[in-house]
């Protein structure tokens, strides 16, 4: 009989060959998040990418067994159609197995940035006039600079992410990643992309004078993206790039098209003050470009009237939103089926602002971004998850629950059954001496000692790169 032989970093297996195929990772431990129960001795199942079945025992018992799903002990074992089955064992040691990160608000075409990021006590208005030149210089790439952002987030156990796409930006543009100097296919095996991306095409219109251009543009781009396997969305930028009259058009063809829309809002308070008062940097900065239209901006006009029309799309990403007030924090919440905050700690830490009061972590739909690095020194989630632990926000599975998009209707999360087989592999300095059965604390061990080993998409590791099926 012909035998196969897998190899995962890890013990070499011979396995017979079969009609169905059934990949086993055995580790030391997996961290659930909600209802899953952290294991230990853990076996999870995955064929085609999905985990179909899961085994170990419940950390902190006596060795009390779980298992969910199809959990085949041999390839004599038949599954739910009785077909024969290859098992391929990945046998990957003392490690725990982890959710893989989601960053819900990254900028991939600044990924090239050749400047400091923003500077405390540099003014938002004074970073944007920043922005605004790297683009028309020289130095700006912005199909290498994506490529560059895939490759840094994938390498810290990112596999999602929610980027925010110029003008000009294509589905093809996702289909790259930079690997060791130079650009591949952003392929982790056939035609599954290393990283999911959702694309927000972003609207700039303060003057209200473009709404047939962007909206043409718009529309290409949607259609484009679903043709490369991308997921659409719309980004109307901010209040004082997109006045309500125009947020009104962005929303008709968000509706129309049954895309979602990701908007800056109440980031700073330069920009509550342009909404409440008509004053402030935002409008000189309108001013001395020749783009500040008086009737566009009318005083009955609220930061909630924005989010009550955001509302309308399937679904909203509110970015940023620290100068949101109570009655809108309730606003948001009362939709978390819908609307996510998706707030960027290392940008706020890096402009010198205030931290986030806590009551905003208690809002059941928080996600993280790691922004960009014109504005952040890193593009890593985990970095993100640190700053909110030490803001005192959360801890253990509720700060990974942020980091894993919990909140941005993903379905299941791993190693739950049916969910996607995107995984990370940690190592933790002392092997877990001294901590507690309970999953928090070794959550928090991650963030703090844990050592990255390799990330998994559907089933196949795609870093570090090496052999895998």
């Amino acid at each position: 009989m012909p035998r196969d032989v897998h190899s995962d970093g890890g013990q070499e297996v011979s396995v017979p060959s079969a009609q169905r195929t059934v990949h086993v990772f055995s580790a030391d431990r997996s961290l659930g998040i909600d209802a899953m129960p952290s294991l230990s001795s853990v076996r999870v199942f995955v064929e085609k990418g999905h985990v179909i079945g899961v085994e170990g025992s419940i950390a902190g018992t006596e060795d009390e067994p779980f298992a969910a799903g199809e959990v085949p002990a041999s390839a004599e074992d038949r599954l739910e159609n009785d077909a024969p089955i290859r098992l391929v064992r990945h046998v990957l040691g003392e490690v725990v197995l982890t959710p893989a990160f989601v960053d819900a608000h990254v900028h991939l075409e600044l990924s090239q940035w050749n400047a400091p990021p923003a500077a405390p006590g540099e003014s938002f208005s004074e970073w944007v006039r920043r922005v605004i030149a790297f683009r028309q210089s020289e130095a700006y790439d912005r199909r290498t600079a994506i490529a560059a952002g895939i490759a840094e987030c994938l390498a810290s156990g990112t596999v999602a992410v929610e980027d925010i796409a110029q003008p000009g930006t294509t589905g093809a543009d996702y289909g790259t990643t930079v690997q060791q100097g130079r650009c591949e296919r952003n392929a982790a095996f056939d035609d599954t992309p290393a990283v999911d991306v959702t694309a927000y095409f972003e609207i700039i219109d303060p003057a209200g004078d473009r709404i047939s251009q962007w909206a043409t543009a718009a529309e290409a781009f949607i259609d484009d993206c679903r043709r490369h396997g991308v997921q659409p969305g719309l980004s109307p930028h901010a209040p004082y790039t997109v006045p309500f009259a125009v947020l009104q058009k962005v929303m008709d063809l968000a509706c129309q098209k049954g895309v979602s829309v990701a908007m800056h809002l109440a980031e700073t308070a330069a920009e509550a003050e342009l909404l409440a008062q008509r004053t402030g940097p935002f409008r000189r900065l309108l001013e001395e470009r020749g783009l500040w239209n008086e009737s566009l901006w009318p005083p009955e006009v609220t930061m909630r009237d924005y989010l009550r029309e955001l509302a309308r799309a399937p679904a909203a990403r509110i970015i940023h939103g620290r100068y949101l007030r109570d009655a809108e924090l309730r606003f948001l919440a009362e939709r978390s089926d819908r609307m996510t905050l998706v707030v960027c700690p290392l940008t706020h830490e890096q402009f010198g602002r205030e931290a986030y009061p806590r009551t905003f972590a208690q809002l059941p739909n928080v996600a993280v971004g790691s922004d960009s690095l014109a504005s952040s020194p890193a593009l890593r989630v985990s970095a993100s998850l640190e700053r909110l632990g030490a803001w005192g926000w959360a801890a253990g599975k509720r700060l990974w629950a942020i980091g894993t998009g919990q909140t941005l209707d993903r379905g299941p999360t791993f190693p739950a059954v049916g969910a996607n087989a995107d995984f990370l592999a940690w190592r933790i300095d002392g092997e877990g001496v001294g901590l507690s059965a309970d999953a928090d604390t070794w959550y928090d061990a991650i963030l703090d000692r844990g050592e990255l080993q390799a990330v998994y998409r559907r089933g196949r590791r795609i870093f570090p790169r090496g052999k895998h099926t």
